[in-house]
């Protein structure tokens, strides 16, 4: 019977590894010899749900969980997750139920450690505890065991170098700690994923990529994205060569990466002039204080952006009470007499959707109906390449109702994402982008050492062909 090695590399793009893999030589042999497919991501594409589906083979809906962690907020490292919704339901805990010897190291998100049917260690999301091993003697058994969790630090300009030695670093000791395991446990499923990859290309991508508009230019960081793939290729091939030749190797990734958008669409200010948004000061907005907050924030941060100067806003929003109401628009949104509003849902980005706000379900139905044909109008307007598309909710709902997504959901193209801001123009620059400039895309990495029994659909499909390969009924 095969033994099953899982590697997942977080933020790993199919595009950019097809079109590097003459630098990737332990992943153009796996190609070669295997296959190298694009897997799907979740909708949106982003780490906490993606993660989740791949463990369970649960869509969002169904596991409901669709958090973000928002890296532009000040106090984003108090992000926290509830384990329950896949604590115990994991393809590892299945596997392990019937009788396979499990070794998991370093799950995103999965922390506490649970009880397992062989290893598992793991570390807090942000590195605000200390690492767990089931068994506990794991740690004494092997000792210096690097931070485990996933995200070290939000690195700030000035220390880029610095941030992309330590990840580099972060991500060798991770690797070396994970091969003693490999090398000196029993396991039929070993699992070992790592987070630093989407980290380099989020906040490195427009020091790498010329086609970027805010590309600096020449730079020692410029290599930074090619060399961290470059590095995961000697992980996979160092990992790869510890196996037997019956061996079954698969590389995943959660979603895939790219530029993140450069252009905004004020999609609350669409609605706005629909009639389907009310706010405060639609009457009389010149007399109207939140009129005239709105207006400030908006020029203070074209201003910001224009002088190259945005890192002040993080230094000024920290005093601005009620900042999250005012990024959102939502200090001068009159909900109650609203019919639809624009939720935070994936920040800004190309996934988005649409909160319908009616008194009864005929009503309701009119308005989503009017929304969509308005929006058809509106991507006419630009050739159709603002939305990819867009649809009901039902498109991923399916009968669950553990978490619901926004009434009307959609993508955009690449190069525009969701801003909520009110008494603008439609379309803006996207005025953090050099601060983020890398962002997620649906593309993953499904790359494996031979023949599958079935293609994955999806991330989605992760759980039952590890199953599969372990020779295990679902």
């Amino acid at each position: 019977m095969s033994k099953v090695l899982l590697i997942g590399i977080d933020g790993m793009d199919h595009g950019y590894v097809r079109e590097n893999l003459d630098s990737l030589p332990n992943m153009r042999r796996l190609s070669d010899a295997g296959s190298l497919e694009v897997l799907p991501s979740v909708f949106p594409p982003d780490s906490i749900p993606a993660w989740i589906t791949i463990y369970t083979g649960e869509s969002p809906a169904d596991h409901g969980v669709v958090d973000t962690i928002d890296y532009l907020k000040k106090d984003y490292k108090s992000f926290a997750i509830d384990t329950s919704a896949f604590s115990g339901k994991s393809f590892w805990d299945r596997a392990g139920e019937a009788g396979k010897k499990v070794c998991v190291v370093n799950p995103f998100l999965a922390y506490p450690v649970w009880p397992v049917n062989g290893t598992m260690v793991s570390g807090p999301v942000f590195l605000t505890g200390e690492n767990q091993a089931y068994p506990e003697s794991t740690l004494e058994k092997y000792p210096d065991c690097p931070p485990l969790g996933g995200i070290a630090d939000f690195p700030t300009k000035g220390r880029f170098d610095e941030f992309v030695a330590n990840s580099a670093a972060e991500t060798g000791k991770v690797a070396d700690y994970g091969y003693k395991l490999l090398t000196g446990e029993p396991w039929d499923l070993f699992f070992i994923s790592f987070f630093t990859l989407d980290r380099i290309q989020h906040f490195l991508w427009r020091y790498c990529d010329e086609k970027d508009p805010t590309w600096p230019g020449a730079s020692d960081l410029q290599g930074s994205i090619l060399d961290h793939y470059r590095m995961f290729d000697e992980i996979i091939g160092r990992y790869a060569a510890a196996l037997e030749p019956t061996d079954r190797l698969v590389v995943i990734s959660d979603h895939g990466h790219g530029m993140r958008c450069t252009k905004t669409l004020n999609l609350n200010e669409f609605l706005r002039r629909k009639g389907y948004l009310r706010t405060d000061a639609d009457r009389f907005p010149f007399l109207s204080r939140k009129f005239w907050v709105e207006t400030a924030k908006n020029l203070v941060i074209s201003s910001l952006y224009t002088i190259g100067k945005e890192d002040w806003l993080y230094k000024i929003t920290k005093f601005v009470p009620n900042r999250q109401k005012l990024k959102t628009g939502a200090h001068v949104i009159d909900k109650g007499d609203s019919l639809a509003s624009v939720p935070k849902f994936d920040g800004t980005g190309p996934f988005g959707g649409i909160d319908v706000n009616a008194p009864d379900p005929k009503k309701y139905e009119e308005v989503r109906t009017a929304i969509l044909a308005d929006l058809e109008q509106l991507n006419q307007q630009y050739e159709g390449k603002l939305f990819r598309w867009f649809d009901r909710r039902e498109r991923v709902q399916g009968h669950t109702n553990r978490y619901q997504y926004p009434d009307i959901i959609f993508e955009l193209e690449p190069e525009y994402g969701v801003n909520w801001s009110l008494f603008v123009p439609l379309i803006a620059r996207n005025y953090f982008h050099r601060r983020l400039s890398g962002g997620h895309r649906p593309g993953g990495v499904l790359l494996t050492n031979g023949e599958l029994p079935s293609r994955p659909a999806s991330v989605a499909d992760v759980s039952e062909l590890v199953l599969n390969l372990l020779e295990i009924d679902g």
